[in-house]
């Protein structure tokens, strides 16, 4: 009966050793598979989170490249009238955001054109004032100034017919002394009988750009002193340079001036809208005061 007992003692031992055995392979298992669980949430974490930051890079720099393509095909369509003066121009295209009025100044008073004769005088305030060739142009914003002067000469030696520089310079006074191409003809021959005569042609345009256009520019350095070099009532011809940037009209004037006007020395614009011509100064005198004077 002991022997039994005994028996049975050692088989109940085996089956709780057994049972301790599966339960704490249980555990185990069940710690495996929370550790693999969380492991797994862990790098789905990551995996997602890795994904989500290549995707928002992804939009972010699609984001960027699209903005970045917007600024650098952003143009502007900037119109240079005839007559423009080079202080006009470079202000027209800083108000544009093509680039500043000094950026264009100091482009245009360093550069050398190779294409086409350009007077380089030091007496001239603008280098490049006369060549500013007037039309519509497309420019980027923020564009390069040296670039945008290039366009623009380019321009000039296109389509002017690369005048000579006497003819720039009197096309130029004709923009601001006549309002159509018959009187811009007519005041062409009235200025080409004064120079033929050595008198001076004493037009009040070339006061006003000096007042206007070169005066109040910052960059101009000792503005004062061009004032005799243009002023055509103190200069003894031709200003020093042109005044503008003359249209087709004015070129045609200047290369051809009217005929029939041999002898007539003085012209005035009235306050009847139209220009008058005289022989003498008495003449002109007494249609000055017959129809009154524009300025």
């Amino acid at each position: 009966m002991s022997r039994v007992k005994h028996i049975l003692w050692i088989a109940l031992l085996a089956m709780a050793l057994l049972v301790s055995a599966c339960q704490k392979n249980a555990r185990t298992t069940d710690a495996s598979a929370a550790t693999l669980s969380a492991a797994e949430s862990v790098a789905s974490a990551a995996t997602l989170s890795a994904a989500e930051s290549v995707a928002s890079a992804t939009t972010l720099s699609a984001a960027e490249s699209v903005a970045s393509a917007t600024t650098l095909s952003e143009t502007v369509r900037v119109t240079l009238p005839e007559g423009v003066s080079f202080y006009e121009a470079a202000k027209l295209l800083e108000k544009n955001s093509v680039c500043t009025a000094k950026a264009f100044f100091d482009a245009a008073q360093n550069y050398e054109v190779k294409s086409f004769a350009v007077k380089n005088d030091p007496n001239r305030c603008y280098k490049f004032e006369g060549y500013l060739y007037p039309d519509t142009y497309e420019f980027y914003r923020g564009a390069n100034a040296k670039a945008v002067l290039v366009e623009i000469l380019n321009n000039y030696r296109a389509k002017s017919g690369l005048p000579s520089d006497e003819t720039l310079i009197l096309a130029s006074m004709l923009e601001r002394e006549a309002r159509s191409a018959e009187h811009m003809a007519k005041v062409a021959a009235v200025l080409q009988n004064r120079l033929a005569l050595g008198m001076k042609l004493q037009t009040d345009c070339t006061i006003h750009y000096v007042e206007k256009y070169i005066k109040p520019n910052p960059l101009v350095a000792s503005p004062e002193r061009f004032a005799p070099l243009y002023n055509t009532y103190k200069c003894a011809a031709l200003p020093a340079g042109p005044i503008n940037s003359p249209g087709k009209q004015a070129l045609r004037a200047a290369q051809s001036p009217a005929q029939g006007m041999d002898g007539y020395l003085f012209y005035f614009f009235g306050n009847d809208n139209t220009n008058h011509y005289s022989k003498t100064y008495e003449e002109h005198e007494a249609q000055m005061k017959i129809y009154g004077v524009q300025y």
